[in-house]
């Protein structure tokens, strides 16, 4: 009986998925919304954002922001696509200063672009300096090396496409890092976002004996990309963690551990923490490299776990909500489920382990404090990063800087000294574009940190600035730095 019951459930859901796609419009990237539709789109969102925001104005004053708003709602005079509203939207919304506040395309348009091709230039473009470079050439003209400059595309100069590109790409307070990362590692992306994409670009390029030519390329369909160069290739691995974390010997001078993180997953970190910080103490290593760069975050506890390693005293991390459920997460039955987990499940971990909740009509807040290892390490440590140290790896960094406890060699971090917003991050979509926008609803607040200076990130000891040349031959200054502290030349 009861698979029989099984059976005709399975045949009714089929029926009815079958039915919805049979019914499905099919995403026309030409439809238009008229201006009526766009400003109910834009009256919504600044609604949600009124309402479950947590940092509205913590970097633009309200005054300010609200001008801002009231000048692009009375701006939308015309049809716009969905593509188009996105990009005039971008920056308006940017304004909030809040890198984990991101607009997206509507799920019709991200799932046709799932299967579609996207039409990209056929280079590997590196953004510099507000110049660009090609890094690898896929194109049919094997003449264009690497090292050659991009001075304009499509008649609009270099320098100006960075500038649009840089209005529509997040960031936290007002760092300019976590954007030049993106466009240094992913311009072509970004590019083909904002553009419209074209069977054939034209170009203007200098080459390396400064000649200037024009030319004309075929678009590719895959994204060409500038990872940041792993360590491991040539260094073996002593303990992996999902293929992205590791622990390893310097190549040149074994008595430098490097600790790569690229990300604090969800399962699996405390292993490898335990196992690695062991290793470390029964090797007596003397300095340690904790290389965060390209690491983007992830879940805060797993950061937190690792600064009871780093840290010889515990730390408080302070995560808070207004206690006031969002009307748009109510309405939603994916986010209302999400908010009510989190809810639900802070409240039942033991103190033990370090997580207390604190709840009353107006407010709501969860205090991490992590426990001070055995194996904690007491050498030398060398932290790396970049644009992208963001999020849960920039909570890392502030805490070994308020503690002294590390030298710090890089670019300034993406994420901000003082905290950043996040945790729990439900999606409002917007009633006729369907476009999606990412509104964070708590707060992340690093105890006891005292930035120099307010909405930037941790800036390092040691600034290290890449020449072209150094870029294209993959060069690792910060770890050059690194060994030139260590030897003490």
């Amino acid at each position: 009986m009861k698979n029989s019951i099984l059976i005709i459930l399975f045949s009714f859901n089929s029926l009815v998925v079958f039915a919805q796609r049979k019914n499905d419009t099919p995403y026309d990237p030409n439809k238009t919304f008229t201006p009526t539709q766009l400003k109910e789109d834009f009256s919504y969102l600044k609604k949600c954002l009124t309402e479950a925001h947590q940092s509205l104005y913590r970097y633009t004053s309200k005054d300010s922001l609200d001008k801002n708003f009231d000048i692009f709602e009375k701006s939308l005079t015309t049809d716009l696509t969905e593509k188009a509203f996105r990009n005039q939207l971008s920056p308006i919304v940017n304004e909030i200063k809040c890198g984990h506040s991101t607009l997206q395309s509507s799920k019709a348009r991200q799932k046709i672009l799932k299967t579609q091709k996207t039409k990209y230039l056929p280079f590997n473009i590196m953004a510099i300096s507000n110049r660009l470079f090609i890094k690898e050439n896929k194109s049919t003209d094997t003449s264009l090396l690497a090292g050659t400059e991009i001075l304009s595309i499509e008649g609009q100069k270099s320098e100006d496409i960075i500038k649009q590109l840089n209005e529509i790409i997040v960031r936290d307070g007002y760092n300019q890092t976590f954007p030049e990362y993106f466009l240094r590692n992913r311009f072509s992306q970004f590019y083909a976002r904002l553009f419209e994409e074209k069977d054939t670009f034209t170009l203007v390029v200098k080459t390396k004996d400064a000649q200037t030519r024009n030319i004309k390329t075929p678009c590719i369909d895959k994204l060409l990309t500038t990872p940041f160069t792993i360590i491991a290739k040539e260094n073996k691995a002593i303990y992996t963690h999902n293929k992205t974390s590791y622990l390893t010997l310097d190549a040149q001078n074994s008595n430098i551990a490097i600790l790569k993180i690229k990300g604090f997953s969800m399962l699996g970190y405390w292993r490898f923490y335990r196992k690695t910080f062991k290793y470390i103490k029964k090797n007596n290593i003397e300095h340690l490299v904790l290389d965060l760069r390209d690491n983007g975050g992830g879940f805060v506890f797993n950061s937190g776990r690792l600064m009871g390693y780093l840290l010889d005293k515990p730390q408080h991390i302070n995560i808070s909500n207004k206690g006031v459920k969002p009307a748009f997460v109510a309405a939603n039955k994916s986010n209302n489920k999400n908010y009510n987990k989190t809810f639900r499940l802070f409240r039942k971990v033991p103190k033990k382990w370090g997580i207390e909740t604190l709840k009353n009509d107006s407010f709501y807040q969860i205090t991490y404090t992590n426990k001070v290892d055995k194996d904690n390490y007491k050498g030398k440590l060398y932290v790396l990063t970049n644009g992208l140290t963001f999020s849960a790896s920039g909570i890392v960094s502030a805490y070994l800087k308020k503690e002294k406890r590390a030298t710090f060699i890089g670019e300034e971090t993406g994420g901000c000294e003082e905290g950043s917003n996040g945790f729990n991050t439900p999606t409002v979509t917007l009633p006729n574009s369907k476009l999606q926008y990412i509104i964070p609803i708590f707060r992340i607040d690093h105890d006891g940190a005292t930035p120099l200076q307010k909405g930037r990130g941790i800036i390092p000891d040691f600034p290290i600035n890449y020449d072209v040349q150094d870029r294209l031959l993959n060069k690792d200054l910060e770890m050059e730095k690194v060994r030139i502290i260590v030897s003490g030349k």
